[in-house]
């Protein structure tokens, strides 16, 4: 508000367009407001450039504050029995495959690297699905 002069309802409408649908007509209306305002307030084209990128940045690549919030939670639960229970951690993902996100190879490398003891397929003993 304070770089663009913008009023509460323009800045709300910034924030609305960042968080929307990623509407490019939206978001070049609001960059020529932006712009004139900091023009206005004669911040230079280097600043003007620095902002404009940050903000666009984040509008292609940001998601709402509540699914910041889920996906922390996942991911501090997951890293946290990843670390207390990494035996369970580690089988319960590998009889979730495929994922999408790494290969049974990478995960079994990674929880040997934290220290778990993988015992090798045995066709006469091994269950199907991952077991301690």
């Amino acid at each position: 508000m304070a770089i663009a002069d913008f009023t509460g309802g323009e800045a709300e409408e910034l924030r609305r367009a960042l968080g929307s649908r990623r509407s490019a007509d939206k978001m070049r209306a609001l960059e020529i407001k932006l712009r004139e305002g900091m023009d206005k307030n004669q911040v230079g084209i280097t600043a003007q450039e620095e902002i404009i990128q940050s903000i666009s940045s984040f509008a292609l690549y940001g998601f709402p504050e509540s699914h910041a919030a889920s996906f922390a939670l996942i991911a501090y639960a997951s890293a946290w029995l990843k670390f207390h229970y990494l035996g369970a951690f580690t089988a319960a993902i590998l009889n979730n495959q495929p994922m999408g996100f790494y290969s049974a190879a990478v995960l079994v490398k990674d929880a040997q690297r934290h220290g778990l003891r993988v015992r090798p397929i045995d066709v006469m003993r091994s269950s199907w699905p991952c077991t301690l």
